[in-house]
């Protein structure tokens, strides 16, 4: 919940967060609900398609809470689905089974079309699920969730379906385009917290679009966010800012993962962008940096040292880390996040 007189969450995952050592580390998984559950398998056959399951509040609360009973875990994640957005725009979207998500594919002519107003009635019932799901959660227990990033949710919109090398999204990318995008993701930001959540992880990784703007060889642009390293960090420094502005600092962390390769990503220089990128925002005093690294790689060592607030050690999934090496770090109030590598075992997992 949250300290009345800081307004800053005080559940043992937000303490964690801002560098608290805990004496037990908080624990939480990743699509820790879902159809893996029994239980979860039970309430979505009562709704007619995943979409109404998302939109029905106390549906979402119940999905979100399974993992909360049964295993005990600090932190709930709301159950829901990226792409309730570009539905609560207008465009049409469907759950084809066996094969996944499907839209009508968005020309580019026809982005102006998009139905803005409808957003925050079409999402109400997103909103009320945390309203009803924080209310139901133990004090204790924080309440987190996902956000569909405007690259991510643009190849699904553009394409109708996620594409090998997503040109349709491409093509579409302007300075005013992004910096309208950087808009909408503050004021989402905004209306989460206000139903509920704890606070928002900005998602720099992965090779999702933040974490493309910030490589040297896929940022191909010619403008303000391409070119320099400066210049390629910009637009995650601009969301980071954004976000922490409406919400405060204290409730916003980043995620960035130098040298990861996923989505086919590709950086020469795994330094110099997120070098610029932590020398802006070291001023916001923004809750924490995740870093999806192995820590013997020696941009590791270098960020780590210009970065002095807290930090979220994640290793790659192929990395069999042996943890306890990172006790050195953890003087650096260093946390370490799951290994995805390994049996699920809260010794081994998080320090």
């Amino acid at each position: 919940m949250v300290d009345q007189e800081s307004d800053r969450p005080t559940t043992r995952f937000a303490r964690t967060l801002r560098g608290e050592r805990q004496d037990i580390p908080p624990i939480w998984m990743m699509r820790q609900a879902g159809r893996y559950l029994p239980e979860y398998r039970e309430i979505r056959a009562s709704a007619p398609s995943f979409l109404d399951f998302c939109y029905s509040p106390e549906l979402a609360c119940e999905a979100t809470l399974q993992p909360i009973r049964r295993f005990g875990f600090d932190a709930a994640i709301i159950f829901s689905d990226i792409l309730v957005i570009p539905d609560a725009l207008g465009q049409a979207v469907r759950f084809e089974e066996g094969v996944g998500p499907r839209l009508d594919p968005l020309p580019l002519e026809r982005v102006g079309d998009l139905d803005q107003s409808r957003l925050a009635d079409h999402l109400a019932p997103v909103y009320e699920a945390i309203r009803i799901t924080r209310a139901a959660l133990p004090a204790e227990t924080a309440l987190i969730g996902f956000a569909g990033a405007p690259w991510t949710l643009a190849t699904y919109m553009l394409a109708g379906r996620t594409t090998p090398d997503q040109a349709p999204a491409r093509r579409a990318r302007t300075e005013g385009g992004i910096q309208s995008s950087v808009g909408q993701v503050r004021s989402a930001e905004r209306r989460a917290v206000d139903a509920g959540m704890d606070g928002g992880e900005v998602q720099s990784a992965n090779g999702y679009r933040l974490h493309e703007c910030l490589s040297d060889v896929v940022n191909q642009r010619t403008d303000g966010y391409g070119g320099s390293a400066r210049n390629r960090a910009r637009l995650t420094a601009e969301v980071v800012e954004a976000v922490a502005a409406e919400i405060g600092p204290e409730r916003v962390g980043l995620r960035i993962s130098p040298g990861n390769g996923a989505g086919d990503m590709h950086e020469f220089d795994q330094v110099s962008a997120y070098e610029a990128l932590l020398c802006r925002i070291a001023p916001l005093g923004i809750a924490y940096l995740h870093m999806l690294i192995e820590p013997a790689k020696p941009a590791f060592a270098t960020l780590r040292t210009q970065w002095e607030g807290a930090v979220v050690l994640n290793t790659p999934r192929e990395v069999d880390s042996d943890f306890a090496t990172l006790e050195p770090p953890a003087a650096w109030r260093v946390t370490s996040a799951a290994s995805s590598v390994g049996a699920f075992l809260p010794t081994r997992t998080l320090l």
